[in-house]
């Protein structure tokens, strides 16, 4: 090799230091041996967190989203918006790795838009987190109020499920919440895969009459009118796209440039579970789905 060409890998190596020092020195959370660490999330533990933000409430509303579309269209909504909201936190993660200072979608659109920007953003944000949280609250005291045969009321299921989120929100850095996350996502996991495998062990659905003829109501395609088929593919979209709740997550990795390596599997995962889970839940329940799904058996899994 030349000298010539010895100098210009050299350059080219100082240009590419350069650049990722100049990343790093941007980053909300630096590495450094003194105080507290915050980057400490691997891919792999990224991966489990993308997949509990996502795969937590979204799936108890897609079999009756299906009941709206049909079979065939839920069917391709949910793999259209999944694929959909791949794309989309694609971009979101290229442009936060452009610039590391951006910790929240707020911090993006004061790129953009300015303070103005920022404070709106941020505040639409707080309601969409509030109404989500909301939402995983009233799964919580459904599923509650299916499992146990105890006095409390629905109120006093959802001020225990406000206690928890509390708690557990209350925790510092997210590689601490490792645990409670395989934790939450197994628990979700196998609740809604025990009403997927107990909604076919029934000859009818348990909202059902349970004598005589009835009609089920699974349809392949259907023709709902405009407001229903709208919240319908709102709620799949909705489903899966808490995307942009990842870039907290990308800030703690050890390495943000592997953020695709957690997007995809996460995705695939994510987007299969609630083709299958509708799916099955839709064909064995018809009209007859509750909403959240949880509640789809009531107290009716058992055969007493």
């Amino acid at each position: 090799m030349s000298t010539k060409e010895q100098r210009g890998l050299n350059t080219s190596d100082a240009e590419h230091a350069s650049i990722s020092d100049s990343a790093e020195e941007f980053e909300v959370f630096k590495k450094t041996a003194d105080g507290v660490s915050f980057r400490d999330v691997g891919w792999f533990k990224a991966c489990i967190l993308f997949v509990k933000v996502l795969f937590a409430t979204g799936v108890l509303s897609l079999p009756s989203a299906l009941l709206s579309l049909g079979a065939v269209g839920g069917a391709i909504s949910i793999v259209a918006w999944g694929v959909f909201n791949t794309y989309a936190f694609v971009i979101l993660g290229n442009f936060r790795l452009r610039r590391p200072h951006c910790h929240s979608i707020a911090d993006m659109a004061e790129v953009v838009g300015g303070v103005v920007g920022k404070e709106i953003t941020g505040l639409l944000f707080i309601i969409g987190y509030v109404l989500v949280t909301g939402s995983g609250i009233v799964g919580v005291s459904t599923a509650l109020n299916a499992l146990s045969h105890h006095a409390a009321c629905t109120v006093w299921w959802s001020f225990l499920a406000m206690v928890v989120v509390i708690a557990t929100a209350s925790i510092r850095k997210l590689t601490h919440v490792g645990w409670l996350t395989y934790a939450g996502f197994i628990s979700i996991y196998a609740a809604v895969l025990i009403v997927v495998i107990g909604v076919t062990t029934r000859d009818r659905p348990a909202a059902a009459p349970q004598t005589g003829p009835y009609d089920l109501g699974y349809v392949a395609i259907n023709t709902p009118d405009f407001a229903a088929g709208m919240v319908a593919s709102s709620t799949i979209f909705v489903s899966s796209a808490g995307t942009s709740a990842f870039l907290p997550v990308i800030s703690e990795m050890r390495n943000p440039k592997d953020y695709k390596k957690a997007l995809y599997p996460c995705m695939v995962l994510v987007t299969a579970s609630y083709l299958a889970f509708s799916l099955v839940v839709y064909r064995w329940c018809g009209q007859w789905v509750a909403s959240p799904s949880l509640g789809v058996r009531h107290l009716h899994l058992l055969p007493y």
